[in-house]
């Protein structure tokens, strides 16, 4: 056998080796994916936007909404159970910071949305 079959069945063994350890220790699990919901944001009036829950492949898994205007993390506002296509009417004053947080009834959470409005 040459040197260079050889050293091409080592890399190929390791290889496989590296396979067979993440699938035997679960390593793959681990690694969670990242939900996708689409909003839509309109500006109502000088005061307020409206939010939209647009849908998107984990929409129906969205348990619940929470936001919080201009980074005061302090009061958090909570939309429980939307549904796609529903609204709900922000009070945002133009050029403030609007931050939407979605929770999933998995227990994740993900960020949905983080702009001045």
């Amino acid at each position: 056998m040459s040197r260079k079959s050889f050293i091409i069945m080592v890399v190929i063994t390791v290889i496989l080796a590296a396979v067979t350890i993440v699938f035997v220790f679960g390593v793959h699990g681990t690694i969670q994916r990242t939900k996708l919901v689409s909003i839509g944001i309109t500006r109502y009036n000088t005061s307020d936007v409206i939010v939209t829950d647009e849908g998107g492949p984990d929409a129906r898994s969205l348990s619940s909404v929470f936001w919080t205007v201009d980074n005061d993390y302090t009061t958090w506002q909570q939309q429980s159970n939307p549904k796609i296509g529903s609204n709900i009417i922000i009070h945002a004053k133009q050029g403030q910071d609007l931050m939407i947080m979605g929770k999933f009834s998995d227990g994740s959470s993900e960020l949905l949305y983080n702009r001045d409005v």
